[in-house]
């Protein structure tokens, strides 16, 4: 019989396994490379490329995400029902937060809320756009570990 997946093989701590990390996210750590490369480092060029090429760079990082939600969905299911409670309040807790966190930047940027708010400092922050997927994956990563905390507390 296999031994049921742990929430601490993915996340730093004395359970931590790189090769189960690597296994379990390594289709993020794809999402996010691509999308890296091509916000950051290919901005300019990009505008350049032949639509069918731009349509393949933008759709990348769609399917690699895809694909690391389905891989995380089969490691979840390989847990026993505690664990698996945890984690899906966890990633729940972190998708919300993720979600009301752009939402809520976007507007107040949008309203120029933040400009009156931090009158000098928030000109080289309210024009950053958090709708790009690398922040995104960043955001929910560091959501879910909070999540995970809160809820392996709660269910003690």
């Amino acid at each position: 019989m296999n031994k049921p997946n742990l929430p601490g093989e993915i996340q730093p701590g004395p359970q931590y396994s790189f090769a189960v990390d690597c296994k379990v996210n390594a289709w993020m750590f794809a999402a996010l490379a691509i999308s890296v490369a091509t916000d950051l480092f290919y901005r300019n060029e990009v505008h350049e490329w032949p639509a069918y090429v731009r349509t393949i760079v933008a759709t990348a990082p769609l399917l690699a995400i895809l694909l690391w939600i389905r891989r995380f969905a089969i490691w979840i299911r390989g847990m026993d029902e505690l664990h698996r409670t945890v984690t899906t309040s966890a990633c729940l807790f972190a998708t919300s937060a993720t979600f009301f966190l752009i939402v809520g930047w976007h507007h107040l940027s949008r309203l120029e809320v933040l400009h009156v708010v931090f009158p000098g400092r928030m000109k080289a922050y309210a024009g950053v756009d958090l709708c790009v997927p690398w922040l995104i994956l960043w955001l929910m990563i560091v959501f879910y570990i909070i999540g995970q905390s809160i809820f392996t507390r709660r269910f003690r």
